[in-house]
């Protein structure tokens, strides 16, 4: 018999799904470990790996994306209990931590709000800058003229 990692028991009922794999790809194709025919559901949504004791979610560049806690992940470490959401599929994912475990720290975590370009210092992001100050026309000579000038 086939151990059993962990489980996804959908919140809203159902039949849970046991986690016997330590890669399970989700899907809505024939070919995913998991397959959801959802229209929601990308044709390889996301990926489970079970390493060194612990669930991690990937996303696959699906549409809908994959959260956990209702944050939009590319990749995460998911503690038992925690739920994740494939497209508009809401699973608890639920396994036992090894002993003596310590939480791994997130460092995995893309927070998707936030463009590429402003992440890696390209971008500042939208200045406060009015309009009016745009119309406006300035030259540098009108300024140094307006002076005195014996």
């Amino acid at each position: 018999m086939a151990k059993i990692n962990g489980k996804l028991v959908p919140t809203g009922g159902g039949d849970s799904i046991d986690l016997l794999m330590d890669t399970v790809v989700v899907g809505r194709r024939p070919s995913c470990d998991i397959m959801m025919e959802f229209s929601n559901i990308s044709g390889q949504h996301c990926r489970f790996s079970f390493r060194e004791g612990y669930w991690y979610v990937e996303d696959l560049q699906s549409t809908n994306g994959t959260k956990v806690n209702g944050t939009r992940v590319l990749t995460k470490v998911i503690y038992p209990g925690e739920i994740v959401t494939i497209g508009k599929r809401p699973f608890r994912l639920m396994y036992e931590l090894p002993q003596g475990s310590l939480l791994v720290p997130d460092t995995f975590v893309e927070d998707l709000s936030i463009p590429l370009l402003r992440k890696a210092g390209l971008d500042k992001g939208p200045t406060n800058h009015s309009r009016a100050s745009k119309d406006i026309a300035f030259d540098p000579a009108d300024f140094l003229l307006q002076g005195d000038i014996d």
